[in-house]
């Protein structure tokens, strides 16, 4: 009798001590939906992550939902990024339009540090209008149908193509050998018939703010190494998933680098004959033969999204197709920027393998305004 008494004053303790758990983390998500309605006008009951700012239309082109915010990211009523246009273009205006992927939308900058919109900056008080209409996860082979649905009708007189050599050699290579590619590979979860456990945490908000505030409290070696260690765990999974055995490839091939040319002249040769002028940027990243030692932490991560390539395979995709880029501009007479060793390759410009700081993004647009402004 003793024992069963003992045992039901230890489940009683159990319980209790779950259910004010259960009450702390209810009254801090309570909080932190407070906070998020009175910062952002978030909602209060509903999902809220950075996926409602972006859907794909009913043609399959990736866009931004118009009017929309979520946290710092705010799409006007057009959907591009950044404060409201007319559709009309006013007289004796310029009218540029940065197209481009996360590295042009913004990512880690503060808000309005995002290279376009320091671009605009730039360029104030002058004739220029400058349109950030970049979305998160556009494809090459998406490009111009976006541009024709939702872009062109604002006529542009400028459009400035920054597009992902990485992304494009990735998707080659995954739609030549029928690989699912690793979006989310390492990441998958165990579907199962019931409410998934990732599903419930997904709706709670406190879990990525306290994630951020410790990121913010440890010492940047605890942080990296920690950092390292997951990158390394998921890029193994990644690689087990997609090359199954095989080795990431050092080079990339002619043949990819054709196919890429000849896509890149085709959207060219479309923007042109709506009679819109096309600036084409060179791909900065992170990563170069001269760092491909240091921030582990940083290139491990980046290759989970390049897995088929190694580091020196990502370094070949990016030399050889920044200078087919920069031979396509001179053969049509372009403008091009080139931002191969501008910013420069180190975590003071770049955030992670490919996004940039304030100072990186402010250096690219510098690069930009200066092209335009030549022009």
């Amino acid at each position: 009798m003793a024992n069963i008494n003992k045992r039901k004053l230890n489940f009683a303790k159990i319980t209790k001590m779950f259910f004010y758990m259960f009450c702390f983390v209810l009254t801090i998500e309570i909080c932190a939906r407070v906070d998020d309605l009175l910062t952002y006008n978030a909602p209060l009951l509903s999902k809220y992550t950075s996926f409602r700012l972006r859907t794909i239309d009913t043609d399959g082109i990736p866009v931004n939902v118009p009017s929309i915010r979520f946290e710092k990211w705010q799409n006007n009523r057009f959907g591009f990024r950044g404060p409201d246009i007319e559709e009309a273009k006013p007289d004796n205006i310029v009218r540029i339009v940065c197209m481009g992927q996360s590295e042009s939308y913004g990512l880690y900058e503060n808000p309005d540090m995002e290279w376009p919109a320091q671009l605009s900056s730039m360029l104030s008080g002058s004739l220029f209008e400058v349109i950030n209409a970049s979305v998160v996860g556009m494809g090459l082979e998406k490009c111009y149908a976006y541009l024709d649905k939702y872009v062109f009708k604002f006529n542009p007189d400028v459009i400035i193509l920054c597009i992902n050599p990485y992304g494009y050699a990735a998707v080659y290579e995954r739609s030549s050998e029928r690989n699912p590619g690793p979006a989310g590979a390492g990441k998958n979860k165990i579907v199962r018939s019931s409410l998934k456990l990732s599903d419930i945490i997904d709706n709670v908000r406190v879990f990525p703010k306290m994630k951020q505030s410790i990121k913010k409290l440890l010492p940047p070696s605890i942080l990296h190494s920690y950092q390292l260690k997951k990158s390394v765990s998921e890029l193994k999974q990644a690689e087990e998933k997609v090359l199954k055995g095989k080795k990431p490839k050092d080079y990339i091939s002619e043949t990819v680098l054709n196919k890429y040319r000849e896509d890149v002249e085709r959207l060219i040769t479309q923007i042109s004959e709506k009679g819109i002028s096309v600036i084409i940027l060179s791909y900065p990243a992170l990563l170069d033969k001269n760092n491909i030692n240091l921030y582990p932490h940083i290139h491990a991560s980046q290759r989970f999204w390049l897995v088929e390539y190694s580091l020196n395979g990502a370094i070949d995709i990016s030399t050889k197709i920044d200078s087919v880029m920069k031979v396509i501009a001179e053969e049509k007479q372009l403008g091009f920027v080139d931002s191969r060793f501008s910013p420069p390759h180190d975590p003071d410009h770049f955030s992670d393998g490919v996004h940039y700081t304030n100072e990186g993004a402010r250096i690219v647009a510098e690069n930009v305004a200066r092209v335009i402004l030549k022009q």
